[in-house]
């Protein structure tokens, strides 16, 4: 297999595998889930919240909602 066709089959979008991933972790002693941008998916949210944790990810630019939901204090000290 060429090095290029290996790559194009292993590479995909994290939030694509972070639902599976997710239900893979205990968040019984997690208050607050921060993620970028790029987690910006209603189902997503969805999984955190169903655990009574709060989801800290923003909104894209191009989604119509606004982010008032946003605690952006947590969300800037996520790393």
């Amino acid at each position: 297999m060429q090095k290029l066709d290996y790559y194009k089959k292993c590479t995909t979008h994290d939030i694509k595998v972070a639902p599976e991933l997710l239900s893979k972790v205990s968040l019984k002693t997690t208050e607050y889930f921060s993620a970028d941008k790029g987690y910006d998916s209603d189902d997503f949210r969805k999984i955190i919240t169903e655990q009574s944790v709060k989801a800290i990810i923003p909104k894209k630019r191009n989604t119509k909602a606004n982010n008032n939901h946003m605690d952006w204090y947590i969300y800037k000290i996520r790393h």
